[in-house]
């Protein structure tokens, strides 16, 4: 106790606690010093804990950050136009991937029809996107989503 309140010698922190703190420190002493960890927790106590450590882990998300600004990356590859797609293509670029191929008319028709409607494209669904394809990708692109 001497230690705490600075007397004999200094313990951590530099300054002295306050007169509370070592309040609850001489009642402590006085009530036995028990080890408060000795024991499990009661439900009410582990189910707090667990909660409170949950708590902190979720307020971590990057979701539930501050916004801040930030400056777009530049890219000088002209199919990554839009702000978003410049991080995309930056963050590709740091990792050390590159970008997939562009998706064939099947594959694309097939991944928009799956995407909208949850099923795939029919039979004519897919000659048609095929024939309006060939003729202007964004127009079959397009039909295909409104």
């Amino acid at each position: 106790m001497e230690a705490l309140k600075h007397e004999s010698f200094e313990m951590l922190p530099d300054e002295r606690l306050p007169e509370t703190v070592i309040a609850d420190f001489t009642r402590w002493i006085q009530d036995g010093a028990f080890n408060p960890r000795d024991q499990q927790p009661s439900p009410t106590d582990a189910a707090e804990a667990a909660w409170k450590a949950k708590l902190a882990e979720r307020s971590r998300w990057w979701s539930l950050q501050p916004l801040k600004e930030v400056s777009v990356p530049k890219v000088i590859d002209p199919h990554w136009s839009s702000d978003i797609d410049c991080f995309i293509f930056n963050r590709l670029k740091r990792e050390g991937l590159s970008p997939a191929s562009r998706a064939d008319p099947n594959t694309l028709l097939r991944r928009l029809s799956f995407v909208l409607t949850g099923l795939p494209p029919s039979p004519e669904e897919t000659i048609s996107f095929q024939q309006a394809y060939a003729n202007s990708p964004e127009a079959a692109l397009e039909l295909t989503m409104g």
